[in-house]
């Protein structure tokens, strides 16, 4: 009637994610015992969300706080029409590169993850380097209904821009030259 997901990453800090309840068995108590053990699995760690606003509310009086924004588009997008000369394949920054990047981005130091993220299925990674220094990356992945862009981390709106630019690129299928 209800699900949700805790991640925990490391001894102190966890991300809660994909809490739903059934619209017809609201009401019952499934969602609150969900949530809870929820926390119950994230023991004292730090907890990351991402709230819906209609949400907010409520998770406040569970003592969140907001911290960050995250910006959610849906619908039809159309690249540039030049791609980034910096924009490359992951594999172009190194691993090791990747994750200290990343590490810098979500409060957690999470390579385990990041490995298995960027080999899964259908997942395209890109990076943009510029004069060696690695200024971002973004992922390209399946969704149910739609491919979805996430996590895209990026120093600058312009390295923002170019990755996305480029990752909308790589669905419709690569045109770069090699």
């Amino acid at each position: 009637m209800s699900a949700g997901s805790v991640v925990n990453y490391g001894q102190d800090h966890a991300f809660l994610g994909f809490y739903r309840g059934r619209p017809d068995r609201r009401g019952r108590g499934f969602g609150l015992a969900t949530w809870r053990t929820g926390l119950e699995h994230a023991a004292g760690r730090t907890v990351g969300l991402d709230g819906v606003p209609a949400q907010q509310d409520d998770y406040r009086s569970s003592s969140f706080t907001r911290e960050h924004g995250t910006l959610c588009y849906i619908g039809a997008l159309s690249a540039g029409q030049e791609p980034d000369r910096h924009v490359r394949p992951v594999e172009a920054a190194g691993l090791r590169a990747l994750l200290a990047y990343d590490g810098a981005c979500p409060p957690a130091d999470r390579p385990r993850f990041l490995e298995s993220w960027l080999a899964a299925p259908g997942h395209r990674a890109l990076v943009r380097i510029v004069d060696g220094t690695l200024m971002g990356y973004g992922v390209l992945r399946p969704g149910r209904d739609a491919l979805r862009v996430g996590p895209l981390f990026a120093d600058t709106r312009a390295d923002a821009e170019a990755l996305l630019d480029a990752l909308i690129t790589e669905a419709d299928g690569p045109r770069r030259a090699a």
